[in-house]
């Protein structure tokens, strides 16, 4: 993690500032806080006032971050595991916030190979799918890789939470990649998880008919 960025250096610190661990952890738990209340504030309001609240939200962002950072900088064999998976989960969130697409996806992918079927696995397997998403629009047309990560994401969270709003997003994603690549028993596979009562199940049949279609006429 100290490669990625997401581990600060240690240094002197301010009069006032986290001098340990769980200090620091504190700190960024109540930025995180913070920034919550503003994310709120910030969807409710317009304008100018809308514009100084998205400032605060940046910045909030920023102390969280460094927060975060010094905190993972200052762990030992000591700190708690759950604290320490929340820091890894909010440097995720954080980079993912930031637009740095390739830390978060790595960052999220760690927390699915070291936390299994857990709530960290979950959650970082889907911000490390929505990062190559993103990678995989900004791509061109030498995006074979970034497919090749979001199918590999997608069917994680497909087979380990079927039914959950994440594994029925990334069951689209894996619709639209065979109904792309013509693949009509994978897309026929895909839809039949899309739930009965999903408003996007009439277009999803409508697609793959049109792929049956095209296939034997």
């Amino acid at each position: 993690l100290l490669a990625l960025g997401a581990i600060k250096p240690q240094e002197e610190k301010p009069q006032g500032e986290p001098t340990n661990f769980d200090e620091a952890f504190s700190a960024a738990a109540a930025v995180m806080r913070q920034r919550s209340i503003l994310g709120k504030a910030v969807a409710k309001t317009e304008g100018e006032e809308k514009k100084k609240l998205e400032e605060d939200l940046t910045a909030a962002n920023e102390k969280a971050f460094e927060y975060y950072r010094l905190a993972l900088s200052m762990a030992d064999k000591t700190s708690l595991p759950a604290k320490v998976k929340s820091i890894q989960g909010g440097l995720c969130f954080l980079f993912f916030q930031r637009g740095d697409n390739l830390r978060a996806a790595v960052i999220g992918e760690y927390l699915g190979r070291s936390y299994p079927n857990s709530k960290e696995d979950k959650f970082g397997t889907n911000v490390a799918l929505n990062a190559w998403l993103r990678e995989y629009g900004e791509a061109g047309e030498a995006r074979d890789f970034e497919k090749m990560r979001i199918e590999r994401l997608a069917k994680r969270l497909n087979k380990r939470w079927p039914g959950s709003k994440e594994a029925t997003a990334a069951n689209d994603y894996l619709l639209t990649f065979a109904i792309q690549d013509g693949d009509v028993e994978q897309a026929v596979k895909y839809l039949e998880k899309v739930p009965a009562d999903s408003t996007r199940r009439g277009q999803a049949q409508i697609r793959v008919g049109q792929l049956l279609f095209n296939r034997y006429v």
